[in-house]
């Protein structure tokens, strides 16, 4: 039986190392592909990181997948799980966070694999009062499987060329190709740094300090939907600006068939009020500070 309130830390740092940046991945049942994310975590060469997965209540599996790595990445690695009372995203990155060790912190879904240099060029945009959206590339479904399956290494989409990119989305394969057309390590700040859409947290850095200062995510925001823009609002409401990495910090989505959206109506109505409600939400990370 897993225990809803435990930490399990799987890998420590080394003790000289402490992490500069927490990497949060958000799984539910779907233990193939977070397999995949971790994996790709591990070709990150940095030493400083950590990764936190938050755990929306999946089965024993997930817990399985997560020690299986324990020989196998180079990385602190942490398992923060709660009970599956339906979708409750919000609340699983907020115990995460309360768990993790580094000033900054990058969320990832646990079906976003990631370039080598994911984490690299997270850590060179971080700057004070800022939050940094990274991009996401979605990929359909037999290019999913053939990543499953190993048919096709993470590599294999590092190295591609645009060329190459470029025959994938005419064949449909993946959902576009404009975020790879400038892949250097350079980032200039949004048109619009306080527009708040376009920012997922599928791929998004924010220092923790500036989690903290809005208690994290709304937990009253439950089923699928718009937890991450309310947050990303209340953030720009309280100074932060955006930098948009959507040149640099590049994920690959996995194919999945779509969430639940049964309480999307409701999930909207809340978003429309986070432009006048307190940018401190009342359901939110401190429930887990001790």
């Amino acid at each position: 039986m897993l225990d809803p309130m435990r930490q399990v830390v799987l890998r420590p740092l080394g003790p000289k190392v402490s992490p500069k940046l927490s990497v949060i991945v958000t799984t539910y049942n779907r233990p193939d592909a977070l397999r995949k994310v971790l994996e790709s975590l591990a070709r990150c060469p940095e030493d400083d990181f950590e990764v936190i997965v938050a755990d929306d209540g999946s089965t024993e599996q997930t817990k399985d997948v997560v020690l299986g790595m324990r020989e196998c990445v180079p990385y602190a690695l942490l398992h923060v799980w709660q009970q599956d009372r339906g979708f409750r995203a919000g609340a699983s990155r907020n115990r995460a966070t309360a768990a993790c060790s580094a000033p900054y912190v990058v969320f990832v879904d646990g079906d976003c694999v990631v370039a080598a240099t994911f984490v690299a060029h997270h850590m060179s945009l971080a700057r004070k009062k800022c939050l940094v959206g990274g991009h996401r590339i979605l990929l359909g479904r037999d290019l999913t499987n053939a990543i499953l399956r190993s048919e096709m290494s993470i590599e294999d989409l590092d190295n591609s060329s645009l060329g190459r990119w470029l025959w994938r989305r005419c064949r449909g394969e993946v959902s576009k190709v404009s975020a790879l057309f400038d892949p250097r390590p350079r980032i200039w700040p949004s048109h619009h740094p306080k527009r708040w859409r376009g920012v997922k947290s599928a791929n998004v850095g924010m220092w923790r300090d500036d989690l903290v200062a809005v208690n994290g995510f709304d937990e009253s925001f439950e089923g699928w939907g718009y937890e991450d823009s309310d947050l990303v609002i209340r953030l720009m409401r309280n100074g932060i600006r955006r930098v948009d990495a959507r040149h640099c910090c590049v994920v690959y989505h996995l194919w999945h068939r779509e969430n639940d959206r049964a309480r999307e109506q409701e999930n909207r109505e809340l978003l429309q009020a986070s432009h006048r409600s307190p940018i401190h939400c009342d359901q939110g990370l401190s429930r887990y500070s001790s």
